[in-house]
């Protein structure tokens, strides 16, 4: 036992003198690990081949196991060169040995196909390739390598080593249905399928006549291919795909499909694509679920990118619609519907520009397009659209489609698909799905001309336009502040929907387009108040400060009912508050503010504003006709019309609307009472203040959106005494939810426009100090958006303020958008100061907070010019986090 100890110690030894030899001779104080001295050997130029074929072998093995077992990636590249450079004069061996181990560095990701084809090419081609591999190697190896994107450059460079092993494998079957078992056969459907589309018709069909004469492809497939058709791809992927499903391979059937699209140049024979849609309308007339769906998805999108759109079939594309949308998986009808839209537009050109603004456009001059979903599914796409991924512009393509191609909808749904449309300003297509569907007969009409949910949401889209029109006419810009109690003269104020960024696209066309708000808030919006202020019916007119004392005073006569006293009845209070607003809006109301009285201070009425104003009458009568008795209507119903006619002047008809409710047992809500006290807000702020206090002391809990309403109407009439009053009290009450939403109608009245934007401009000032006053926290988004309506206002001294409140610290120093804002902050403050606008210590202060200073400015070329020390590029980060590093 001793004499074997020793000779085994012998061996060890010598073993490690022949590392030694080879690898190179331990360094003292270097690593002695075998990977690291090989390595180092590498970087020496030195090779494991081709010397001591025996040992250098052994060594191989063990550094590729490295790699393998360990995960020493560093290694591949080294010992993949050295195989390259030296291993093409070893014995075949060896070379298969080589072989086999970069294979399963390739299962293993370490090295890509490139490397791969440069190992096999060590091997001579006149070898025995049917035997080079084992067959496990072989079939993990091609499975590895069709299961990899497709690069047919490659790839066809790598198959000969591969196809004769696996021909061999084939066994010669009698019966074919024992022929999906064969591990070999998906490969070489692959393989032959690969061969076909890059042009190389002769190898494939070698493989193909060897599939059929081994009985590998289902004899019902064969037969039911058109072998004299002229599209050879098309022969050889009809035969394979028919065989897989009849083995019920769907999914590689499919994937089949797949690879034919992706190899294939567009744009793609007809034959081609006529087989394509057969495979996806068996795939899908199967319970297909998510994974068939995104398969089919993929195959769909290719289709519309490669071949003409007109070759698609339009059955099989609404078959999958109907999946998505029972499914749930309607990003892929996004993305599918997109796919197609872009393929018509390459066809025939987009629309036209005015396409949707024109209502009376002739629907046959646009492009056909796609056909949408249909039924449900197009409803439920449009509120997906809209509401959840805030897609406005495929909305509005798709209102479009649904217009110009008279698309039948289910009765049922058509007013809400009108509704969605009107909400989001598709002005244009909304008005003709409106008409037409209108002109059906009844009780198919019904479902729109009847729908309170429709009719409020094209009245206020309507009289949206009708403002518009208004201003265009009187010269009045939209945005000017100036002008904001003109134009409120002439009919009730509307305003946009005021979204976050990114959230909606507005549209410009000729009878406009961009979401409007009707009167007051959604249940919804409640929950989120403060950006939801309504503005129904008519303003203030011209009136002093004095008058308004006045009639304000006069007024809070008629509050005496809003005293505290026993618990009330519900709805009690509710029904008191709203009749108070109406005593309040009869003393406020000047005679031609009521009702159609707004057309004799019009001085330049033309005949687009009359078809605007004569349509919004017509949707607002065509309601009322098909409801005579508004005693039937329910309490949502009378809430519609009332705001309907707030928002077209009708001030005294929408109130008298409210007192119906009472009359059917309804009780009033705080929905209600906020519909009336946007009305009032609209002309007088400081009344609907006043009397918000008398509702609040009589036991009425007010909610964030009264308050938010109102709020909104003080920021407009300028009234930022009445703001910060009116915040001091929402916050008293408990209501929390008034945040920095508000301070957004300031900032785009600021942006909008140069005039009298530093007005606006202080007023949103004054607000954000309340708001940091309240422990507020303001988003970056919202700190971005007062930084640049102070840089439009030309005030770099608030831009830096509102930057150091809201941004310094909160957002990464390096950002591209934060390191531009401060860059045009600081420009700003060197123009001033050389202008002589600004203190040169005032603005030299500003800077170094900004670090713009020219010291600054100095250190950081200095810095981008100088290579990092060790730890230098931690303590520049830690400064550029605002630490207190050394780079400070």
């Amino acid at each position: 036992m001793l004499e074997d100890e020793e000779n085994d110690g012998h061996d060890r030894e010598e073993v490690d003198e022949n590392d030694d030899y080879i690898l190179g001779p331990r360094i003292p104080g270097t690593p002695q690990t075998k990977v690291e001295r090989y390595l180092r050997m590498r970087a020496r130029g030195r090779t494991l081949f081709p010397s001591n074929w025996y040992q250098n072998m052994r060594l191989f093995f063990e550094l590729s196991d490295e790699a393998l077992d360990n995960g020493q990636q560093e290694l591949v590249p080294a010992l993949l060169e050295d195989v390259k450079e030296n291993a093409s004069v070893c014995s075949y061996d060896n070379r298969r040995a080589i072989v086999e181990r970069f294979i399963r560095l390739y299962e293993k990701t370490y090295i890509s196909k490139a490397d791969v084809l440069s190992v096999f090419q060590i091997i001579d081609r006149d070898e025995d390739l049917e035997h080079l591999l084992p067959e496990s190697f072989r079939v993990r190896g091609i499975y590895k390598l069709i299961g990899q994107y497709p690069t047919p450059d490659l790839d066809i460079k790598i198959y000969p080593y591969f196809v004769p092993g696996l021909l061999q494998m084939l066994p010669y079957e009698r019966d074919a249905t024992y022929a999906s078992h064969c591990k070999t056969l998906w490969p070489l459907f692959a393989i032959t399928l690969d061969y076909a589309t890059v042009g190389r018709q002769r190898a494939a069909l070698e493989i193909f006549q060897r599939l059929v004469q081994t009985n590998h492809l289902a004899t019902s497939a064969v037969h039911r291919s058109d072998l004299r058709s002229d599209d050879f791809v098309t022969i050889v992927l009809s035969a394979m795909t028919r065989s897989c499903l009849a083995w019920n391979w769907r999914r590689r059937a499919f994937a089949l499909v797949l690879r034919a699209l992706q190899l294939s140049a567009p744009p793609l024979a007809p034959p081609l694509v006529a087989h394509v849609m057969w495979v996806l309308r068996a795939l899908l007339d199967a319970a297909a679920d998510r994974d068939d769906l995104r398969l089919a998805a993929n195959a769909l999108v290719m289709l519309f990118d490669r071949a003409a759109p007109h070759l698609v079939d339009e059955d099989t594309v609404q078959l999958f619609y109907e999946h998505a949308r029972r499914l749930d998986e309607l990003p892929l009808l996004e993305e599918l519907f997109n796919a197609a839209l872009r393929a018509y537009e390459l066809e025939d050109g987009p629309p036209a520009p005015d396409a949707d603004a024109d209502a009376d456009a002739d629907p046959d001059a646009r492009p056909p397009g796609p056909r949408p979903p249909l039924g449900a599914g197009l409803v439920r796409f449009l509120e997906f659209l809209v509401l959840e991924r805030r897609n406005v512009h495929l909305a509005r393509r798709l209102a479009q489609q649904v217009a110009a191609a008279e698309i039948d909808v289910p009765a049922p749904l058509r007013g809400r698909l009108v509704a969605l449309a009107a909400e989001y300003g598709f002005a244009g297509d909304a008005r003709r799905l409106w008409e037409r569907w209108t002109a059906a007969p009844a009780p198919e009409r019904d479902f729109v001309a009847g729908s309170p949910g429709t009719m409020l949401k094209m009245v206020s889209l309507y009289a949206n336009l009708i403002r518009r029109a208004v201003e265009d006419n009187r010269g009045v810009h939209m945005g000017a502040t100036v002008n904001r109690r003109r134009r409120s003269r002439f009919i009730g104020r509307h305003r946009k929907l005021e979204v976050d960024e990114g959230e909606a696209e507005l549209g410009a066309g000729e009878e406009g387009e961009g979401k409007v708000v009707e009167g007051e808030s959604t249940e919804a919006e409640e929950a989120d108040a403060g950006e939801e202020a309504p503005a129904d019916g008519a303003s203030e007119a011209d009136v002093t400060a004095e008058d308004l004392d006045a009639q304000s005073v006069s007024s809070a006569k008629a509050f005496n009912w809003l005293r505290p006293r026993d618990p009330p009845e519900p709805g009690e209070l509710e029904q008191k508050a709203i009749e108070g607003v109406w005593k309040a809006m009869e003393e406020l109301a000047l005679p031609e503010e009521w009702d159609e009285g707004w057309e004799v201070f019009d001085t330049k009425v033309d005949e687009h504003l009359l078809d605007l104003r004569a349509f919004a009458e017509r949707v607002l009568n065509e309601f009322k006709y098909r409801h005579a008795s508004l005693t039937e209507l329910d309490h949502f119903a009378l809430g519609a019309l009332a705001r309907a006619h707030f928002m077209l002047g009708k001030v005294r008809m929408g109130f008298e609307v409210f007192l119906v409710i009472s009359k059917i047992g309804a009780k009033y809500d705080m929905y209600d009472v906020n519909i009336a006290l946007s009305a009032l807000a609209s002309r007088s702020p400081h009344t609907a203040a006043r009397l918000m206090k008398r509702m609040q002391d009589s036991g009425l809990k007010l909610n964030a959106v009264s308050y938010g309403t109102v709020i909104h109407q003080a920021i407009l009439h300028e009234d930022m005494a009445l703001v910060k009053q009116l915040f001091r009290r929402a916050y008293d009450s408990g209501i929390k939810q008034l945040s920095f939403k508000t301070l957004g109608t300031l900032l785009r009245a600021a942006i909008s426009t140069q005039t009298d934007a530093a007005v606006s401009l202080d007023s949103a000032e004054e607000v954000l100090d309340l708001l940091l006053d309240r422990n507020s926290v303001p988003t970056t988004n919202m700190g971005r958006d007062c930084v640049v309506a102070a840089l439009q206002a030309d005030h770099p001294i608030m831009a830096y303020r509102f930057w150091k409140m809201m941004l310094k610290g909160k957002v990464e120093w390096d950002d591209e958008m934060q390191t531009r804002t401060r860059a045009l902050i600081a420009r700003r403050i060197k123009d001033h100061t050389r202008l002589g606008f600004l203190d040169p210590d005032r603005a030299r202060v500003m800077l170094g907070q900004l670090r713009e200073d020219d010291a600054s400015v100095t250190r950081r070329r200095y810095q981008r010019a100088q290579p990092l020390k060790p730890g230098g590029a931690r303590i520049v980060a830690r400064a550029r986090r605002g630490g207190h590093g050394r780079a400070r």
